[in-house]
């Protein structure tokens, strides 16, 4: 009976050592999975491209007034961008580039996966200046000019047209 006894406690011994690695290898997964989700940051992927599709150089500007961001930055020519470890919230996305609109929206970052935005340019508004001044006029307001008239009878245009033969002093036109 002795030997059975002993046995058995061996066996909880065993089965104990079993039960405490399981639990501190759950206990390491919980307590370490917390602390990443408390990081709430977030990237944010842009994409810039004119109004075919080409990737565009551009200048960007982020603003966030709740999480007091205002983030300046210069997107190069392959058009892409990456802003990382942004904090939860949303943002004001501004993108200019030379010959464009200027295109603004907002994104808005809730998780730690990449939020992505496509920013398609649209061609900017042509302005043209005219610019009028009283310097330098074409015509001279104080020389005389002549003016020429003409002024045909009916008879002299039928004449004219070749329809018209002159008898004397009568003009006969045919019609």
């Amino acid at each position: 009976m002795h030997s059975v006894v002993q046995t058995f406690i061996s066996h909880l011994r065993q089965q104990w050592w079993k039960n405490a690695t399981l639990f501190f290898l759950l206990a390491v997964t919980f307590v370490a999975n917390p602390a990443n989700a408390q990081r709430e940051r977030g990237e944010l992927q842009i994409a810039v491209r004119d109004p075919q599709g080409r990737a565009t150089a551009a200048a960007g500007q982020l603003v966030s007034e709740s999480n007091q961001l205002k983030k300046e930055f210069a997107i190069g020519a392959d058009g892409k961008f990456d802003v990382p470890e942004l904090a939860f919230g949303v943002y004001r996305l501004s993108v200019t580039a030379e010959g464009f609109a200027v295109w603004t929206g907002l994104v808005e970052i809730r998780n730690g996966l990449p939020a992505r935005v496509v920013v398609v340019l649209g061609m900017a508004a042509v302005n043209t200046k005219i610019e009028v001044t009283d310097a330098a006029t074409l015509l001279d307001p104080s020389e005389n000019g002549t003016v020429y008239s003409m002024r045909i009878s009916p008879a002299g245009y039928m004449k004219r047209m070749g329809h018209c033969t002159r008898a004397a002093r009568n003009i006969k036109c045919n019609t």
